[in-house]
């Protein structure tokens, strides 16, 4: 079987009541390669802009979390705003934050949220500094999101197309 370059709708409604989102077309269409490696106009964005216009939305920068997203996208391979959102979304899960004192005002990391952590543990928890790169521990973290995150792509990708085999 060979991929479409474009899912027919067919596929795409996977059930009459529950349309897809718009918004998630160029990552079902695209897959893995949607994952793009680190480019200069990324990385000047990332690091000269307030916000960064992700579609029609503008995301405002943090910019306690540059030099983390910069390690990140080093690490993966992976563009750098994309490595900043992946950043954000692995920081809203464990709590961490990025913060001049180095306390950590997010909480404790949640039960669903250890999973993508992994072996992190505490440490994936552990704040952090502006303008500091990512502990190990949390350098592992980010890593197992961004592998779960690939993941769940391929099979609701592959969950279409099996969908669109059955009718």
């Amino acid at each position: 079987m060979t991929c479409p370059q474009q899912l027919p709708t067919a596929c795409l409604a996977v059930s009459p009541a529950a349309p897809p989102r718009p918004e998630y077309e160029p990552w079902l269409t695209k897959g893995v390669a949607g994952f793009r490696p680190p480019s200069d106009a990324s990385r000047k964005a990332l690091e000269g802009e307030a916000s960064l216009a992700i579609g029609s939305k503008k995301l405002p920068v943090e910019a306690g979390l540059r030099a983390a997203a910069l390690d990140v996208s080093r690490t993966l391979n992976l563009d750098e705003v994309q490595a900043y959102i992946l950043l954000r979304r692995w920081v809203a899960k464990v709590g961490t934050t990025a913060t001049a004192g180095g306390a950590n005002s997010g909480g404790s990391m949640e039960a669903g949220a250890a999973g993508a952590a992994g072996a992190a543990g505490a440490a994936g928890a552990a704040p952090i500094s502006p303008g500091a790169t990512l502990a190990p521990a949390q350098r592992l973290a980010v890593a197992q999101l961004y592998w779960a995150e690939r993941l769940h792509l391929l099979k609701a990708i592959e969950d279409l197309l099996w969908e669109g085999e059955r009718e």
